[in-house]
């Protein structure tokens, strides 16, 4: 088994990772968050695969919002699946999948929370086969085109990724061998960053990729072998 997690630039980052000895199994994400919040959850708004289909859904109002279904992206260019462009949001991914399909689109990010933002949450899910980051905080303007110029000038604060489960992220081409995204949850020019109970296996280059961050905890979370060894 080998773990990796890259961490430039950190300041204040406390981590609590599981080894594999004991760790709770994937599938008990899920559970895990149900046990949490065992009290009913309601939703401001649904988001549904048709508004994600072909170009991209953005929400751009704070509220909860929830994945009413599981979704196979397949983007017509470099959009992420999902931006979130409003602070206080609460994203939950309910249980669903939200995937790239096997397109050779290079450079889309899952979902992507957007510059200078505050009070996101992103909850409840798996997001996988992305082929630049599963879930992006504070994604440079410069991307995603594919090279990394620098932190974004607005910093984000109090974000949070909690019982997500994010695969097999940073990889195109028809056999998802050219290597070519960033990985499974990426941070950049945040503070005040929760990462809780977290599953980051088979993304390449980074599981998590930490930098320029101010105040982080990542707890209760598994990173598993990566496809990129330093």
């Amino acid at each position: 088994m080998f773990y990796l997690i890259f961490i430039s630039s950190l300041l204040f980052c406390t981590t609590g990772f599981a080894s594999s000895e004991g760790q709770e199994s994937s599938s008990s994400l899920t559970d895990s968050y149900e046990e949490q919040n065992s009290r009913a959850f309601s939703c401001d708004y649904m988001i549904y695969a048709s508004d994600i289909i072909p170009n991209g859904f953005t929400i751009d109002k704070e509220g909860q919002w929830c994945l009413e279904e599981s979704v196979e992206f397949d983007p017509a260019n470099s959009t992420p699946a999902i931006t979130i462009a409003a602070s206080n949001v609460t994203l939950d991914l309910n249980s669903k999948v939200l995937s790239q399909s096997a397109s050779d689109q290079p450079f889309v990010i899952g979902i992507a929370i957007n510059e200078g933002l505050s009070n996101v949450t992103v909850v409840n899910g798996t997001v996988e086969n992305f082929t630049q980051a599963g879930i992006f905080i504070n994604p440079p303007s410069s991307l995603p085109l594919g090279e990394y110029t620098g932190p974004s000038n607005l910093q984000a604060s109090s974000i949070e990724v909690s019982y997500v489960r994010a695969m097999n992220n940073g990889m195109s081409g028809s056999d998802r061998a050219e290597l070519n995204g960033m990985g499974g949850i990426v941070v950049f020019n945040a503070k005040d960053v929760t990462i809780f109970q977290c599953e980051a296996v088979d993304n390449y280059f980074c599981d998590l990729l930490i930098t320029d961050v101010k105040g982080c905890s990542v707890e209760e979370s598994y990173v598993d072998s990566t496809k990129f060894n330093f």
